[in-house]
C-alpha cells in the first residue's frame, strides 16, 4: 500500500472513530427510553443507528488496510461492504425525508402522527433499501455490480464500466435519492409559507407541543413544576418573568426543531452529494475519475457522520435530556440534617470518616450515585477530637477540605448555639415527641419555645441558602426528615419551578395529636412547598392529609392535597436496607469467628436479641416487663433462654430512663437468675458492626417492642442474618415495618401477657413454619432495599413533576400590558366573579363584605362611559344589592346567571321564568336529610337554585357526606329533571341545566359589538364557563384577558393568573387611575 492510501486510511480510521463515538452517545443514553421518545426523536435515533452500522463497516475496512498493509482482501467482503455503503445511504436519505415529512404533516397539514405510521415508514425504508442493494445478489450479478476500485479504498459499484447491472443499480439509487430531494424542497417551501404567514399557528401546532399531546407518556428527563408564593412583589415579578420565559422558550423550541431538520437534511446532501456526483460522472463519461476526486468525495461523507450527532445533541432536547446527558447536566441535591460523614482531628490533619447511624438513609442516597450526579447538603455536627467533641469553625480550611470531595458534599455551617437550639430544642423537644404520640407534660411560659422556633427557622434558612448556591435549572431537590420541614416552602419561594421532594422518616401523628403543636400551620405549609411528600406507611400519609384538611381547610384526596391550586402528591415509600452490605459482613471470617464464640458462650440456650436506643418510644421498658412476664408464665424456660439486650446511648441523654432500664434488668436477674444463669445480658454502648451482625445471626428470636416507630430497619437486618437459623421475628404492631413484614409475629407492646405468649410461641415454632415465615420475610427484604426505596422515590417525583398541567404554568398577569391595552381601547367589557375574586373566601358567607379599595375602583370604572362592568356571581339578588347595588353603573348577575340587572336599571330580570322550578321541593328534602346528619352544615335557598354548605362541618365527614349527597342527587334527581349539581368550594348547588355564567358572558358580549378590550376574572369551577365562552368567541387573544385567582399551576382555561384577590384589586385601582 502506497503512502497516499496509507495516509487516507489513517484519516478514515481517526475521523470515523470520532464519528462512531459521537453517534453512540445518543444511542446508549436513549436506548432504554426509545418507546417514550417523541416521533421526531425516534427518527433521529434511527438515523444514528443506521449511520453507526455504516461507520462500523467502513471503519473495519480501513483498519484492515492498515493492519495488513495491503489493499487486497476477500471479494465477498468487498461486495458486502459495497452493498452496506449504498444501502446505508439510501436508508439515511429516507429517514431525512421522513423527518421532513413529519414536520410537514404536523406544521402544514396539522395531521396526527401515529406510532403505526412511524413504524411502517421506518420499516418500509429499510425494506426498500435492502431490496435495491440486494437485487444483484438475487440475480447472481454481484461480481459486476460491486467491484473493488483500483484505488483500493472502497468497494463500490463499477461506475465507469457501464455494466447493465451497474446502470440498473445506479439508476435505482438515483431515483430513490432524487425523488425525496424534490419532496423535501417542496415541503420546506410550504413550511416556510406557513411559518411566515403566522408564527402563532406554527407555535400552536408545533412539533414539540403537538407530539407531547399525542404521546401517552412523557419523555424521561427532569421537568419542573411550580407552586408560586402567595405574597411578595419579588415573587410576583419572578412568576411573571417565568411566564414570559416559558413562552419564549416554547417559541425557541419550535425554531430549534425546524433548524435541526434543515441542518440534518442539508448535511446529508452536502456530505453525499460529491460522492454521488463522482459516481454519476464516471457512469456518464465511461472514464475512471482521478483518485484524488474519490478521496475528497469520501472524506466529505465522513465529515457528515461527524457533524450529524453534533447537530442532534445541540438541537434535540428530548435526545439530550435522557439519562447520560441529564446526569451530566443536572444534579440531584439531597438535604439531610447531617452529612453522611463526620470530621475527625487526627494530629494536625482533618479527616472525614463515615458517620454512624442512619445506615438505610445514607445507603439509599449512596446507591443513586451510580446514575445521578448527587450533591449531599447537610451539617457536619461537631469536630471529633481526642478530648471529645468541639464546634467546627466555618473557615476557608474547612471549605477547602470539601472542595476536594468532587462536589459530593455541600456543608452547612451553623453556629453552635443555634444548632443546639434547633436540634435539642425544637426538633427533639417539640417535634420528635409529638410525632411519636408523646405530648408534653410541663407548663412553660413560651419564651424558650419561641427561641427554639426562631432557631429552627434559621437553620432551615441556612440550608435554603446553601442549596441556592449550587442549584441550577433542571436540578432535583430531595429533602429528608423532620429537621427540615420548612425548607420546601423556603425553596419554593426562591425557586418557583424547582422539582422538590420531601421524605419524612418518622411517623406522622393523627390530626388530633398534631393539632396540639403551636406552629402547626407553619409546619404544614412548609411541607406543602414540595411537589411530592413521601411517608413510610399509609397511616402516616393518611394522618398528614387529615391534618391538612382539618388545620388548613384544604381539599384533598388519597393521592394528594390541593394547595394554592396545585396538587402536592402524597406517596408511600417504605425504606429498606443495604442487603449486600449486610450479606458481605455476615459472610466475613471475622463474623464467623464471633458467631462460633457466642454459640460456645451460650451453648444449650435459646437466644432472644433486642437492640434499641434508650428512648421512650423504643419500648425497652415494655420489652423487659414482657420478658419478666414470660419467665413468670413459663417457668419451664428458666435456665434455657437468655435475652441479650443492647441499648445504644441516644444523642440526647435520658438518665431517668437509663436508670429505670437498669433497675428492671437487676430485678429480673435477681428474681429469676442464679450463680449459673443470668436471664438478661444488658450491654449499654455502641456495638461494633461485626458484633451486632454476629448477635443477629445466632439469635433464635428477634424481639422489637417499640411503642411508636418510623421504620425499624433492625428487623430487616435480622431477617438477612437468619438465613441459617430462620429464627422468628416478634414485632410491635406500632412499628412502621409492621405493615410490610407479613411473616413477623405482631404484638401490642402494652400487652405484656400477649408479648409473653408470643415469645413462647416463637420458641416452639415447628421448623416448617419457621421456614415459611422466614421465606416470606426474606423475599420482601431483598426486594425492598434501600436502593429500591431511593430510586422509586426519585422516579415518582420526576414523573409527578412531568405532568403536563404542572409543566405549563399559567403566566402571571402582565399589569403593564393590560394597562396599555386598556388605555388604547374605545369599548371595554369587565366581567368579575365576586367571592374569592373581588373579596377573599370566608367561612361565613354573610361576612364577605366588599373591600373599600375595590368599591372605590369599581365606582371610577363604572363612571367611564367606555366601560361596561358586570359582576357575575353565585350570590342571590339580596346580597348583591346590599353590597353593590348603590352603584347604578354596575351590572349584576345573580345565582350564576339566573337573574340579571343591567347598568342603569333598578329591577332584576328573571331568566328562569319559563323554567319549571318544582324540583326545588325534592332537592330541599334531600339537603335537609343531610343537614340533620351533618353538624355545621346549612342550606341556602335562592330563587332559582339551592345550595348546601358544609364549610363549618368536620372536614373529613363533610366531604364524605357531600359525596353521599351528590350520589343521592344524581340517582334521584338528575336522571329525571333538567338540573345539574355544581360542586363548589365546600358546597353543593343544584341549578337549572340551561343557565350558567358562560351563557351570560355570551349574551353580554353579543350586546356590546365593537368591544376591543375584555377583562374577565374568577376563581372557581363555575368561572371556567366564562373563560370557555370567551375562548370560543371571536375576540382577538391580545385584547381578551381571562384571569384566574390562584396558583400558576392551577387547572384552568384562563390565560393569566394572579395569586390573591388583593392583587386583582390593585390592578383595578391602576386601571381606574388611568381611566
Amino acid at each position: 500500500m502506497d503512502s497516499a492510501h496509507r495516509a487516507f486510511s489513517w484519516t478514515k480510521v481517526i475521523t470515523e472513530g470520532i464519528a462512531l463515538l459521537l453517534n453512540f452517545t445518543p444511542i446508549v443514553s436513549n436506548i432504554r427510553f426509545i418507546r417514550k421518545l417523541p416521533h421526531a426523536s425516534i427518527l433521529i435515533f434511527s438515523l444514528c443507528c443506521v449511520d453507526n452500522i455504516t461507520l462500523i463497516n467502513s471503519w473495519t475496512l480501513a483498519a484492515t488496510h492498515l493492519v495488513r498493509n495491503s489493499l487486497e482482501y476477500d471479494k465477498r467482503m468487498c461486495q458486502i461492504h459495497g452493498a452496506m455503503v449504498v444501502g446505508g445511504a439510501l436508508v439515511s436519505m429516507s429517514l431525512c425525508a421522513g423527518l421532513t415529512l413529519l414536520r410537514y404533516r404536523v406544521i402544514v397539514k396539522a395531521q396526527k402522527i401515529t406510532n403505526i405510521f412511524l413504524a411502517t415508514y421506518i420499516s418500509a425504508s429499510v425494506v426498500a433499501a435492502t431490496t435495491v442493494v440486494g437485487f444483484p445478489f438475487l440475480l447472481g450479478s454481484q461480481d459486476e455490480s460491486y467491484f473493488m476500485q483500483p484505488s483500493g479504498d472502497n468497494c463500490t459499484p463499477r461506475w465507469h464500466g457501464r455494466h447493465p447491472q451497474t446502470v440498473v443499480l445506479t439508476s435505482s439509487c438515483a431515483i430513490i435519492l432524487a425523488t425525496p430531494l424534490v419532496g423535501i424542497a417542496y415541503a420546506y417551501y410550504r413550511i416556510y409559507q406557513k411559518v411566515s404567514t403566522t408564527f402563532e399557528t406554527f407555535k400552536n401546532t408545533g412539533v414539540v407541543a403537538y407530539e407531547r399531546d399525542l404521546n401517552t407518556s412523557s419523555t424521561p428527563g427532569t421537568m419542573n413544576a411550580s407552586i408560586p408564593s402567595d405574597s411578595g412583589q419579588q415573587t410576583k415579578s419572578a412568576i411573571f418573568q417565568n411566564g414570559r420565559r416559558k413562552k419564549s422558550e416554547e417559541e425557541e423550541k419550535q425554531i430549534n426543531l425546524l433548524i435541526q431538520s434543515i441542518a440534518i437534511v442539508g448535511l446529508f446532501i452536502v456530505g453525499w452529494g460529491p460522492y454521488f456526483l463522482f459516481g454519476v460522472t464516471e457512469l456518464l463519461t465511461g472514464v475512471q475519475q482521478a483518485t484524488e476526486f474519490e478521496f475528497a468525495a469520501d472524506f466529505v461523507s465522513q465529515l457528515n457522520y461527524v457533524a450529524n450527532p453534533i447537530v442532534i445533541l445541540v438541537f434535540d432536547k428530548e435526545i439530550r435530556s435522557n439519562k447520560l446527558f441529564r446526569n451530566m447536566a443536572s444534579k440531584l441535591i439531597t438535604a439531610t440534617h447531617h452529612l453522611p460523614v463526620e470530621l475527625h482531628l487526627e494530629g494536625d490533619r482533618h479527616i472525614l470518616h463515615p458517620r454512624k447511624g442512619h445506615s438505610a438513609l445514607y445507603s439509599g442516597i449512596k446507591s443513586l450515585k451510580t446514575t445521578e450526579n448527587v450533591v449531599h447538603v447537610g451539617c457536619l455536627g461537631s469536630l471529633v477530637t481526642e478530648n471529645g467533641l468541639e464546634p467546627i469553625p466555618n473557615t476557608d480550611e474547612m471549605l477547602a477540605l470539601f472542595s476536594t470531595t468532587a462536589n459530593a458534599f455541600q456543608p452547612v455551617f451553623v453556629d453552635h448555639d443555634t444548632a443546639a437550639s434547633h436540634y435539642e430544642g425544637y426538633c427533639k423537644t417539640d417535634l420528635w415527641p409529638l410525632f411519636h404520640y408523646v405530648l408534653w407534660d410541663s407548663a412553660v411560659d413560651g419564651t424558650a419555645e419561641k427561641n427554639h422556633w426562631n432557631d429552627y427557622v434559621a437553620v432551615n434558612q441556612a440550608f435554603a441558602d446553601a442549596i441556592m448556591e449550587i442549584y441550577s435549572a433542571g436540578d432535583t431537590i430531595w429533602i429528608h426528615d423532620y429537621h427540615l420541614l420548612l425548607l420546601p416552602s423556603m425553596l419554593r419561594n426562591m425557586l418557583p419551578n424547582a422539582t422538590i421532594g420531601l421524605f419524612l422518616h418518622t411517623p406522622f401523628p393523627s390530626s388530633e395529636i398534631f393539632r396540639c403543636l403551636p406552629k402547626r400551620q407553619e409546619i404544614l405549609q412548609g411541607m406543602l412547598g414540595a411537589n411530592m411528600i413521601g411517608f413510610q406507611t399509609y397511616s402516616y400519609a393518611r394522618h398528614f392529609i387529615s391534618s391538612c384538611t382539618r388545620v388548613l381547610g384544604l381539599e384533598s384526596s388519597p393521592k394528594g392535597v390541593d394547595y394554592k391550586g396545585f396538587q402536592v402528591a402524597i406517596e408511600i415509600f417504605p425504606i429498606g436496607i443495604d442487603v449486600d452490605r449486610v450479606e458481605s459482613r455476615r459472610k466475613s471470617q471475622i463474623v464467623k469467628d464471633k458467631i462460633a464464640s457466642i454459640m460456645e458462650l451460650y451453648a444449650g440456650k435459646k437466644i432472644i436479641i433486642g437492640r434499641d436506643k434508650v428512648d421512650h418510644i423504643k419500648g425497652v421498658q415494655h420489652k423487659l416487663l414482657a420478658y419478666e412476664k414470660f419467665l413468670m408464665l413459663y417457668p419451664e424456660w428458666h435456665d434455657k433462654v437468655v435475652l441479650i439486650q443492647v441499648t445504644t446511648p441516644p444523642q440526647r441523654e435520658s438518665p431517668k430512663l437509663e436508670s429505670k432500664v437498669g433497675e428492671l434488668v437487676s430485678r429480673i436477674n435477681g428474681n429469676f437468675g442464679s450463680l449459673e444463669f443470668v436471664p438478661v445480658h444488658h450491654y449499654h454502648h455502641h456495638l461494633d458492626v461485626d458484633d451486632y451482625v454476629s448477635l443477629l445471626s445466632v439469635a433464635n428470636v428477634g424481639l422489637m417492642t417499640s411503642v411508636r416507630d418510623g421504620m425499624n430497619t433492625t428487623s430487616h437486618e435480622f431477617v438477612i442474618c437468619q438465613q441459617e437459623n430462620r429464627g422468628a421475628l416478634i414485632l410491635s404492631e406500632f412499628a412502621g415495618t409492621a405493615g410490610s413484614l407479613g411473616g413477623a409475629m405482631l404484638v401490642n407492646p402494652w400487652d405484656y401477657s400477649g408479648v409473653a405468649h408470643a415469645i413462647n410461641d416463637a420458641l416452639t415454632l415447628s421448623p416448617e413454619e419457621k421456614s415459611n415465615r422466614h421465606e416470606q420475610l426474606y423475599n420482601y427484604v431483598i426486594l425492598r432495599t434501600a436502593s429500591f426505596w431511593a430510586r422509586s422515590f426519585i422516579k415518582e417525583l420526576r414523573n409527578w413533576a412531568r405532568i403536563p398541567d404542572q409543566m405549563n404554568p399559567t403566566p402571571y398577569l402582565d399589569f403593564d400590558t393590560v394597562k396599555s391595552r386598556f388605555t388604547s381601547a374605545q369599548k371595554r367589557l369587565f366581567l368579575f366573579d365576586y367571592d374569592g375574586t373581588l373579596t377573599p373566601i370566608v367561612k361565613t358567607p354573610s361576612a364577605a363584605h366588599p373591600p373599600p379599595e375595590m368599591l372605590k375602583a369599581l365606582e371610577v370604572l363604572c363612571d367611564d362611559p367606555r366601560n361596561y362592568v358586570f359582576i357575575i356571581s353565585g350570590r342571590d339578588q339580596g346580597a348583591l344589592d346590599k353590597w353593590l347595588g348603590h352603584m347604578s353603573g354596575l351590572g349584576l348577575s345573580a345565582e350564576h346567571g339566573c337573574f340579571i340587572k343591567y347598568p342603569g336599571e333598578s329591577h332584576w330580570h328573571n331568566l328562569t321564568e319559563q323554567i319549571d322550578l318544582s324540583w326545588k321541593n325534592e332537592v330541599t328534602e334531600i339537603f335537609s336529610y343531610y343537614t340533620e346528619r351533618t353538624q355545621g352544615s346549612f342550606i341556602e335557598h335562592k330563587k332559582s337554585s339551592i345550595t348546601w354548605h358544609y364549610r363549618l362541618a368536620d372536614p373529613d365527614y363533610g366531604i364524605f357526606q357531600a359525596k353521599e349527597c351528590q350520589n343521592h342527587l344524581e340517582n334521584a334527581i338528575l336522571s329525571k329533571l333538567p338540573v345539574e349539581v355544581l360542586i363548589g368550594k365546600k358546597n353543593l348547588e343544584v341549578r337549572p341545566i340551561s343557565i350558567n355564567k358562560g351563557e351570560i358572558v355570551k349574551s353580554l358580549l353579543n350586546s356590546q359589538p365593537g368591544t376591543d378590550f375584555v377583562l374577565c376574572a374568577g376563581d372557581d369551577k363555575t368561572d371556567e364557563d366564562m373563560f370557555k365562552a370567551l375562548a370560543r368567541s371571536n375576540m382577538p387573544e391580545d385584547d381578551c384577558f381571562t384571569v384566574t385567582i390562584g396558583s400558576a399551576t392551577k387547572k384552568t382555561k384562563a390565560s393569566w393568573h394572579v395569586v390573591k384577590p388583593e392583587e386583582l384589586i390593585d390592578l383595578l385601582a391602576i386601571l381606574a387611575e388611568a381611566s
